[in-house]
């Protein structure tokens, strides 16, 4: 609700990625603000932390549904998803800033009304979520 504080707020969590037990092209999750569409689909910006067939750890932001295919934007190196972490969304007026373990990996688009935010998986893998504080 506008007024509410959600203009300038944090949610924060532990976060462990079991890898899928087949091969993937790729597998992550993502955290990011918007509204869910069509067939469940998530509409809006999100910060993906991913894992990608090169082997290495990324973290970029995302405008979905179309923007989430690998090298749709920048993206940049980030520790291994499968290891626990603590990730922090900080809305400071238009924009959260994401951090993983204190640093900062990115900022994505607030939507103007106040909406909570969402987290999405993909690729067989499984999220564990832990200590959420808001």
């Amino acid at each position: 609700m506008p007024g509410s504080g959600c203009y300038a707020s944090t949610v924060s969590f532990d976060t462990v990625v079991d890898a899928p037990s087949s091969n993937s092209d790729g597998y992550g999750f993502a955290l990011g603000s918007g509204d869910v569409g069509d067939d469940d689909q998530p509409v809006g910006s999100t910060l993906q932390d991913e894992w990608q067939d090169d082997g290495g750890f990324y973290a970029r932001t995302v405008q979905l549904p179309s923007g989430a295919w690998i090298g749709s934007q920048h993206q940049q190196g980030v520790a291994d998803i499968t290891r626990s972490h603590h990730i922090a969304a900080t809305r400071n007026g238009d924009a959260y800033d994401v951090t993983i373990d204190s640093a900062l990996v990115g900022r994505f688009p607030a939507p103007a009304k106040c909406r909570g935010l969402l987290l999405r998986v993909w690729g067989g893998a499984m999220l564990h979520v832990a200590h959420l504080e808001v």
